[in-house]
């Protein structure tokens, strides 16, 4: 789980190569492609994931890290767990293009990180020199990087930067949505992201799922 120094090999626990190799699967699975001479099993299983795939945009699930964190996000999001092996919770619909994951660090763990990697200089073991931490990945891991103005906030009582992202990673333009939480002795990366042609598509669909955090967890039905 160790953090390097900005000037070293990124080691931010969100691995972008992986966000490069999910949206490489989904052209190979695209449709358009799909032999339908295969076995009349494989078109079934097809059939389901399609229909699975093509609910309604407008249904929202909670999802929860015991009762310490929740968040509500589309119902089209499935669970999975390729994403990152650090990540607490997880979600991809790989047709829309759509990802999302949560990561959960005690503040232990990151001002053990900032010590050991000799930071102490650069970040401050608080909430902003977590937040400059995490930024300062991002900035040095994408290419033609930009960002909007963060934006700190108080949501449901919870101290929180939002921002978007948007650059290129292995030659594909991401865009991204991220939030940064402080609640209690924990600190949450959310990350949401998508292609960048898909930006304007699912801004909203980032800021609702970031602006949703609460503690506790799943609502009460």
């Amino acid at each position: 789980k160790g953090w390097k120094k900005p000037t070293d090999c990124f080691s931010c626990k969100l691995n972008f190569h992986h966000i490069k190799c999910h949206f490489e699967r989904e052209r190979e699975i695209c449709p358009l492609q799909i032999d339908f001479g295969q076995r009349w099993n494989d078109i079934f299983v097809l059939t389901v994931f399609l229909l699975q795939s093509c609910a309604p945009d407008d249904k929202i699930q909670t999802v929860s890290i015991e009762d310490r964190f929740s968040i509500d996000i589309p119902g089209y999001l499935k669970s999975v767990d390729n994403l990152n092996e650090d990540a607490s919770l997880q979600y991809q619909n790989i047709w829309k293009q759509v990802f999302i994951l949560v990561i959960e660090e005690t503040k232990e763990e990151i001002s053990e990180a900032i010590v050991e990697n000799e930071l102490s200089d650069i970040f401050t073991n608080d909430f902003d020199g977590y937040s400059d931490l995490i930024n300062t990945n991002y900035a040095y891991s994408i290419e033609d990087y930009t960002e909007s103005n963060e934006i700190d906030t108080l949501l449901n009582g919870i101290p929180a930067k939002l921002k978007n992202l948007q650059g290129t990673i292995e030659g594909s333009e991401i865009y991204y949505g991220i939030g940064l939480y402080h609640i209690g002795n924990y600190y949450y990366q959310v990350v949401t992201w998508t292609l960048g042609s898909k930006k304007d598509e699912y801004h909203n669909v980032f800021n609702d799922m970031l602006h949703s955090v609460r503690i506790g967890g799943k609502k009460e039905k």
